[in-house]
């Protein structure tokens, strides 16, 4: 008989992620410098604020507090784009997508690629034992998705951040789902269906990792440094 471990950690997307989507309003920046006279704008909020709804989501969680749920609650945009910016741990996280997002999918014996440089390899054999740690030990693990295949720099937005909150594994098989919090995807009713991330630590040359709304649209993840801070008032 095939037998599956499986482990959650107390953080539940209903009740502990935000109810509302990574989208908001095109045009509007991440970030306002202020340099008197001038109010200096940088980044578009409309690509998405996902590593600060992470953070965020694990802050209120770490505080024994309920996550604000309306997306314009004042001060809430600015304490998602400072948590954004913290999940980015500079330099060092950007430097890894930058280094992910070249690497290959697939070995190629004999082109100076082995299987240890590939995405798959790296997620499956690498990260994902530290991931499953962290969740063996209860605490919810900040994921870096890495979705994009480029050497140009400014591509490094298509990459994304979820929250691993729990998994299911068969080992007979190497079978593995990661349930998430995905900010992309909130799950605020009983009829939503939770989001996943699927895929085999046995067969990983050339395999995506299977996110349940979107398909093969992950080539790979890396756990990504968590430090809590403490949210402030909202509202």
């Amino acid at each position: 008989m095939t037998k599956t471990a499986a482990v959650l950690t107390r953080f539940r997307p209903r009740a502990h992620g935000f109810a509302f989507a990574n989208a908001f309003p095109a045009g509007k920046p991440v970030f306002v410098v202020r340099v008197p006279p001038f109010r200096i704008p940088i980044g578009d909020a409309s690509k998405g604020l996902c590593g600060g709804m992470v953070f965020a989501a694990l802050d209120h969680l770490r505080y024994e507090l309920a996550p604000p749920t309306d997306p314009t609650a004042a001060g809430l945009h600015q304490y998602l784009a400072r948590r954004l910016w913290a999940s980015f741990n500079l330099p060092w996280t950007v430097l890894r997508i930058y280094q992910w997002m070249g690497r290959p999918d697939t070995a190629r014996v004999g082109r100076g690629y082995y299987p240890e440089a590939t995405v798959p390899y790296l997620t499956t054999q690498r990260e994902w034992p530290k991931v499953r740690a962290a969740l063996l030990r209860g605490e919810p693990a900040p994921l870096m998705l890495i979705k994009t295949r480029s050497r140009n720099p400014w591509d490094m937005a298509q990459n994304h951040q979820v929250l691993a909150v729990g998994y299911e594994e068969v080992p007979d098989t190497g079978d593995v789902t990661v349930h998430l919090y995905e900010p992309n995807y909130p799950v605020c009713g009983d009829a939503d269906e939770d989001v996943t991330l699927r895929f085999n630590t046995r067969e990983y040359d050339g395999r995506a990792v299977l996110h349940s709304r979107e398909g093969p649209s992950v080539r790979g993840f890396f756990l990504n440094r968590y430090r809590p801070a403490a949210p402030p008032s909202i509202g």
